[in-house]
């Protein structure tokens, strides 16, 4: 597929691994199990420690990515770009409501950092209207009605000079596959929805110290599991 599409053959793609919301206890068990993986997303809240940067900072070899999910206030956000400026943190998904996307423009005072829309964008006419607000969009075939969709709004993110980073949800190898198709060409990768799961119906792309690896069967590099047939 990435021969049809980009006329280049696929590459091995560097993804960050999601840390969920949990204790401070329970995230330094999770950054001492990832040493191998250098790029973290870590998921930020109204109701999180206050002592997690504290506890990040322990671990600069990682670059961390944060993730808001629409969490986040114009009060927290300050306080939070504050707290982050010793981390080497590359950007930051979504931070406020997706009705306050205005006030953006207000969080790109704030700091250094690259600021993705993702809850707030799901066509062309969403990202025509937020890219004054945004640094880069969040690109998931879930959200977009898969590969073609996705491929349209990456197209479009170039045409507006936007970042992309091309996400996912908790999904099987068949549609990280399919994704890791578009994130051949895109800025941010963070494809470790089938990394996550416990079941995998299928045998494909594999993710292992931060590289996710192109399976090796024809198309997009999957097959059924047995179990699944």
């Amino acid at each position: 597929v990435c021969k049809l599409l980009w006329n280049e053959e696929p590459q091995a793609l560097a993804s960050s691994v999601t840390l969920g919301l949990g204790s401070i206890s329970e995230t330094r068990e999770k950054l001492q199990a990832l040493s191998d993986y250098p790029r973290l997303k870590i998921k930020l809240s109204k109701d999180m420690d206050a002592s997690l940067f504290g506890l990040l900072e322990e671990y600069p070899e990682h670059l961390y990515r944060f993730d808001a999910n629409a969490s986040l206030d114009l009060n927290l956000c300050k306080k939070i770009f504050s707290q982050i400026q010793s981390l080497p943190v590359e950007l930051i998904e979504q931070p406020l409501p997706t009705d306050e996307d205005q006030s953006m423009i207000q969080i790109r005072k704030m700091g250094k950092y690259d600021l993705y829309c993702d809850e707030s964008c799901r066509s062309l006419t969403d990202l025509q209207r937020l890219h004054p607000y945004f640094d880069g969009v969040v690109i998931k075939l879930v959200k977009c009605g898969g590969l073609s969709g996705a491929y349209r709004l990456w197209e479009k993110a170039q045409e507006l000079k936007m970042k992309t980073m091309l996400g996912c949800m908790l999904e099987s190898s068949a549609l990280i596959s399919a994704g890791a198709v578009l994130g051949q060409k895109c800025d941010v990768i963070d494809l470790d929805g089938a990394w996550l799961l416990k079941d995998d119906a299928f045998d494909g792309s594999q993710l292992e110290s931060g590289l996710l690896h192109w399976g090796k069967s024809n198309g997009l590099g999957v097959t059924p599991k047995d179990f699944f047939i």
